[in-house]
């Protein structure tokens, strides 16, 4: 009689049991949703605008030494002109542009999420609360740090890295992400997305996150990443990864869904921060550059860091692909400052189309 009592209670665990993954599943799958909803009501495309001081090079400069920016406003950028053709007064004052970012809809927008994404968690009432807690606690952080979209000289890698960082939840729902930096030669993309040993940029930190959402969520997902590089030098793709990178041209090929791969393109599994930042030194090392007038060390192609994450849920057996990109382009650049001849000549009109040509395309997916 013990034995089937036993057996009953069993069985009636096991139903409980079930009814309880449902109810997970389901919750997993509504923040999934709204998390990557809230994201695109914030724009599919976001762009910030970061400025770097002055160079020892520019503040040696007994004439031209001058900052020509200034921050008038919260997500204001004003750009001083001196003379010369094209002035034009403004409201500002003389020979000054004032470019305007859209900064109070974007603080908005990531208390919502905060808000939106603690209530989503209703099937355990401990997470729950302890999700809100943690985005009350980060709202004074979010209105000090995060009013604007444009960084100036005073804001460090973090605040770059804490607006890009929702988005490395999407890439373990399945999503592909792209971070790129664009800018003229010399003006710190390199930086922004490498950073140093000391001041880590967006690469680094976005691969530690990664690693750090894996292993909150070790219980409930099985996460497998891998790393490839690649650049685009003078319209040819180049495998990075390789013994002979100088000799590896790779051939674009498209699918039967209309998207594009590499089929030769080198992938090495990633169990650690350690393991990326090996394969991104490698990489680098293996990548062009070359000096210009303009700078010492020009990044003479696109390097293309591609993140492949395979996450697996063990509660629903589901298995969703990500993509996260994180871009380091060249920069764009006058022929007649970088003072380009030869092979420089050569690599500096192909940077220059090539970013055109970007711009068209972000152009058409506004549209």
């Amino acid at each position: 009689a013990k034995l089937i009592g036993v057996e009953a209670e069993c069985e009636q665990l096991k139903a409980e049991l079930q009814e309880v993954m449902g109810r997970y599943n389901k919750e997993y799958s509504k923040r999934r949703q709204l998390h990557n909803q809230l994201l695109e009501l914030k724009g599919n495309i976001r762009v910030f605008c970061r400025l770097r001081p002055l160079s020892q090079r520019e503040k040696d400069l007994e004439d031209e030494g001058d900052v020509c920016v200034s921050f008038p406003m919260d997500g204001q950028v004003c750009i001083h002109k001196h003379g010369g053709a094209g002035v034009r007064a403004n409201k500002m004052g003389l020979g000054e542009t004032v470019f305007e970012y859209d900064q109070i809809q974007d603080l908005q927008s990531e208390l919502t999420t905060a808000r939106l994404e603690s209530q989503t968690a209703t099937a355990m009432k401990e997470k729950a609360q302890a999700e809100r807690n943690l985005a009350m606690s980060e709202r004074d952080q979010i209105s000090a740090e995060l009013q604007a979209k444009v960084f100036g000289f005073d804001h460090g890698q973090e605040h770059v890295f804490r607006e890009t960082k929702p988005l490395l939840q999407s890439c373990l729902d399945g999503y592909n992400v792209t971070m790129f930096a664009y800018g003229q030669t010399g003006s710190g993309k390199t930086f922004t997305m490498e950073g140093s040993h000391e001041q880590p940029g967006v690469c680094s930190r976005a691969v530690q996150e990664l690693f750090t959402l894996t292993a909150e969520r070790q219980k409930d997902l099985q996460v497998e990443l891998k790393v490839s590089m690649m650049e685009i030098y003078n319209e040819t793709v180049r495998d990075l990864l390789t013994s002979k990178p100088n000799e590896s041209r790779l051939e674009i090929k498209h699918d039967a869904e209309g998207g594009i791969y590499l089929p030769s393109l080198t992938t090495r599994a990633m169990r650690s921060e350690a393991d990326f930042l090996s394969a991104y030194r490698e990489g680098n090392t293996n990548r062009a550059s070359a000096a210009t007038s303009m700078n010492a060390c020009s990044s003479r192609s696109h390097l293309l860091c591609l993140i492949h994450i395979v996450t697996k849920n063990l509660a629903s057996g589901t298995t969703t692909a990500g993509k996260l990109y994180l871009v380091d382009l060249a920069g764009s650049e006058r022929i007649s400052k970088s003072e380009a001849t030869g092979d420089r000549l050569k690599e500096a009109q192909s940077i220059n189309k090539s970013l055109s040509a970007i711009g068209d395309v972000i152009s058409s997916l506004q549209q």
